[in-house]
């Protein structure tokens, strides 16, 4: 049986949320976040995103009942 786990990953980053199992005959609703091309970004996943002039790299997350970006750092590392 799988638990909710909560726990820090890398220094000074942000605990990782894993959600428990859906009861059964229920399922969670398909949540995700679209970057700023529209691309679909599943949940946990990091985007560099684009905010006027700067570019951030964020991580898709849940804030309340909704999907939202979070800040990881300024700048976007080059690939």
């Amino acid at each position: 049986m799988l638990h909710p786990a909560i726990g820090w990953g890398e220094e000074g980053a942000a605990p990782q949320f894993s959600r428990p199992p859906a009861k059964e005959g229920f399922s969670y609703p398909d949540c995700y976040c679209t970057d700023t091309d529209g691309v679909r970004v599943e949940l946990g996943e990091l985007s560099c995103l684009r905010l006027g002039a700067r570019r951030v790299l964020a991580r898709c997350g849940m804030s309340q009942n909704v999907p939202a970006w979070r800040t990881q750092q300024d700048g976007c590392p080059i690939s």
